[in-house]
């Protein structure tokens, strides 16, 4: 962690979150928190933070979203982008260094277990405690550190009040329904040590795919040079992320794109997205994103 630095802390009124904004009181920071009004209660998660700001002489700041501002299926993704959105906007505002954020140990098994089953393609499972997202530095203190009941404990022992979102206990988003079932400690645990073990091993892999990636990538993404390269569903995955967004990778759909890149046909295009197109033009490759 930064020494004499300043930081944005995101708190939503939950136990991580209060007690990240506790054991950071006496630091440097500014407070952050989204109001999505999506539950009846939601008014007093708000109330809650801002009162513990006053009393430690916290600068605060809140985003009102209103329920009808979201309309479209997905809410989780909307609901991350217009939070982000707002962290970024105060963050350059206060001139913060980084954002720290109350994700811990059940954070890090339910987003590598979420991965585990869409069957997508990556070397990490989980969470990284360092992150970089929308151009700002993410680090979570606690994510290797604590379990959540653990830390529910703290805060109930410091007599600290926290807001309830009772929606976590519903399977309405894919994140509860995993929530819900991995109530035992013992099987989180033994599930935690599986996946910091397969990130340790893919680290190894990640290395030897990075240097492969590098010679393609001064190639400009020849097909021939890419043809000689091991890791190919590896490189596809890298060279799709890194030069767009929002493309779900399922391991057809990368073995779709290697037989394309791979085929004879030397000028052609492949349909990623309703907007974006991967592109051949004389056995060279590049995407192409066209205005809807």
């Amino acid at each position: 962690m930064l020494k004499n630095k300043k930081y944005l802390l995101a708190v939503s009124g939950g136990p991580d979150s209060i007690f990240l904004l506790y054991k950071y009181r006496n630091k440097d920071v500014v407070v952050a928190h989204v109001n999505y009004h999506q539950r009846e209660d939601s008014n007093n998660d708000e109330v809650i933070v801002k009162r513990y700001c006053t009393l430690w002489k916290i600068p605060f700041y809140s985003l009102q979203l209103s329920k009808n501002d979201h309309v479209k299926n997905n809410f989780q993704n909307w609901a991350r982008i217009k939070r982000y959105e707002f962290l970024k906007t105060i963050c350059k505002q206060q001139k913060c260094d980084l954002v720290l954020t109350g994700h811990h140990k059940d954070d890090f098994i339910e987003t590598a277990q979420m991965q585990l089953d869409k069957k997508t393609f990556r070397f990490f499972y989980g969470i990284k405690k360092e992150s970089k997202a929308f151009d700002l530095n993410i680090n979570r203190p606690f994510l290797f550190k604590y379990w959540k009941r653990s830390i529910e404990a703290k805060v109930k022992k410091l007599g600290l009040d926290y807001a309830i979102d009772y929606s976590n206990a519903s399977n309405k988003y894919t994140r509860n329904a995993i929530r819900l079932k991995n109530k035992s400690i013992w099987s989180k645990t033994l599930f935690y040590l599986k996946i910091k073990l397969l990130n340790f091993w893919n680290s190894f892999k990640e290395r030897k795919i990075a240097k492969a990636f590098e010679k393609w990538q001064k190639s400009n993404f020849n097909q021939d040079v890419f043809a000689s390269l091991k890791h190919k569903n590896h490189l596809i995955y890298d060279f799709v992320n890194s030069q767009t967004q929002n493309i779900n990778l399922s391991n057809g759909k990368i073995q779709s794109i290697k037989d394309f890149i791979l085929s004879k046909k030397r000028t052609n295009s492949y349909k990623l997205s309703k907007s974006t197109f991967l592109v051949k033009n004389k056995g060279f490759c590049f995407f192409l994103v066209k205005s809807l």
